[in-house]
């Protein structure tokens, strides 16, 4: 293929060609490996969703990506299946650039059905992965590689998300990061516009068309700049009062809710707990689940939990018993800090390792016989 044209290099977080976005917030990696090349100071946009879309949701990434590219915007995204691959796709029509974050080694095509995108990509953009070349798209990559999406992107637009999308995470890192967020509305009623509907409910921009995005990233670069020309350092990407849509001196309607140290919020806050990601069981999300594991998981499983788990995941199953605790609890009994605690929260119970007992009440889930 085209795409092993393009060696594959490491950039270490001292060198001048890695992503300026990146060095901004703490917890990104030392270096990346690259396929291609990396994003530079360009205006980006990621566009995330449904893996298994609708038509129109399909159609609307397409649309979006093609748009924003042929206004010199980059896409950036994770190369799965669905709205992912659509909206890159639709990039790379317009002649546009685009960029894919991996779960996995950079040398391999994950998922398989993106084939012909892994090929692209580095011809037009690049692909990246703080893992190393050969490591295999273990679950938990790919909760933790979200944070680079957002990161990379001055906007992040949702196209297409139930109300337990795994889509969800890569917002809750965004609002994390202070960025703005934008969600494509859709029928009332259908599943797939659920999560989409509650984004917007709580304050992110509507995306009715490309241009509302357009006029977003127009507001993010005169900020930059008046911000540069008064001598104040440059915002990190977007500060979070410059609310969808809006420029930061008018904020007038509600933000989307600021990072909390815990996991608690509202019933309707748009943030999303590691409770909630564990619960992505509706129908579209148990292919995305099956498909995650290139092995199956009771391979993982049989070994010990260090060849499995991450070191933070390690840590805070010691601290679980079957008497359920709250995060905070495991957190202090673990020694880990609250959006670590987050995390390895999320990657134990993607992997069944932990179960939410009662509302935000965790445990040793029961081990299959």
């Amino acid at each position: 293929m085209m795409a092993k044209e393009k060696p594959i290099y490491y950039v270490s977080d001292r060198e001048a060609s890695y992503p300026a976005r990146l060095r901004s917030y703490t917890g990104m990696p030392a270096g990346l490996y690259v396929r291609g090349t990396l994003p530079g100071d360009e205006p980006t946009v990621a566009i995330v969703g449904a893996r298994a879309c609708s038509v129109y949701g399909a159609r609307q990434a397409a649309r979006f990506g093609r748009e924003l590219a042929r206004n010199g915007v980059t896409v950036i995204s994770g190369l799965a299946e669905g709205i992912d691959a659509e909206a890159q796709l639709g990039a790379l029509s317009a002649g546009g650039r685009s960029f894919g974050v991996l779960g996995c080694g950079v040398d391999i095509c994950y998922p398989c059905s993106s084939r012909v995108l892994y090929d692209k990509l580095p011809l037009k953009g690049g692909l990246l992965s703080e893992y190393e070349p050969g490591s295999p798209p273990v679950r938990w990559h790919f909760p933790v590689r979200n944070r680079l999406i957002s990161a990379l992107a001055d906007i992040v637009l949702v196209i297409e998300a139930r109300q337990r999308s795994g889509s969800l995470i890569t917002v809750d890192y965004a609002l994390e990061q202070g960025k703005t967020v934008f969600a494509l509305p859709g029928r009332v009623g259908d599943a797939l516009s659920e999560g989409c509907h509650a984004l917007i409910a709580q304050g992110a921009g509507i995306a009715l068309s490309p241009q509302a995005v357009l006029d977003e990233l127009e507001t993010i670069r005169q900020c930059r700049g008046a911000a540069f020309s008064a001598g104040q350092p440059a915002l990190p990407v977007h500060h979070a009062a410059f609310i969808a849509g809006q420029p930061a001196t008018a904020v007038a309607r509600p933000a989307l809710a600021a990072p909390q140290p815990t996991l608690a919020g509202s019933p309707g806050d748009v943030r999303r707990s590691a409770a909630s990601f564990s619960k992505m069981k509706d129908p579209a999300d148990e292919k995305m689940t099956r498909d995650m594991a290139p092995t199956p998981l009771t391979t993982y499983r049989n070994g010990p939990a260090q060849d499995y788990l991450s070191p933070e995941a390690v840590t805070l199953k010691t601290a679980l018993s079957d008497e359920p605790m709250s995060l905070d609890a495991l957190a202090e009994k673990a020694h880990l800090e609250g959006r670590a605690a987050r995390g390895a929260m999320s990657e134990l119970m993607l992997l069944g390792e932990a179960a939410e007992l009662f509302p935000q009440m965790f445990a040793l889930a029961e081990r299959e016989s």
